[in-house]
């Protein structure tokens, strides 16, 4: 089992073989929390289940990736790119969804809403 800090390392040199990782350990629980992700490629990395809590994942590329069933809580999800990513049942506040659509320049029309 590899400890966070190789896991980390990992994720920033060679997605490929951490998802190798992940597959070879049977998607064993991986912990995250508070990791330093900022400005990695991640795209297409298998993050599913893990716990990315408090993470800095900052102008991150995920494209691609699966965080189905993440904990996102409290990341930093500041300027990613979510193109693509599976955000399957992932765990994630209200603070953040409104980061995913400030970088998608989507913006809601409150006068759309009135009655």
């Amino acid at each position: 089992m590899k400890t966070k800090e190789e896991l980390i390392q990992l994720l920033k040199t060679n997605v490929s073989e951490f998802n190798e990782y992940r597959y070879k350990t049977n998607y064993e629980y991986i912990n995250l929390r508070w990791a330093n992700l900022s400005e990695a490629n991640l795209s297409y990395a298998d993050l599913s289940e893990a716990d990315l809590s408090y993470a800095d994942l900052s102008e991150a590329n995920l494209s691609g990736a699966d965080l189905s069933y993440a904990d996102l809580s409290k990341a930093n999800l500041s300027g990613a790119d979510l193109r693509g990513a599976d955000l399957y049942g992932a765990t994630i506040n209200e603070s953040q969804i409104q980061t995913m659509l400030d970088v998608l320049n989507f913006k809601i029309r409150e006068d759309k809403w009135k009655l």
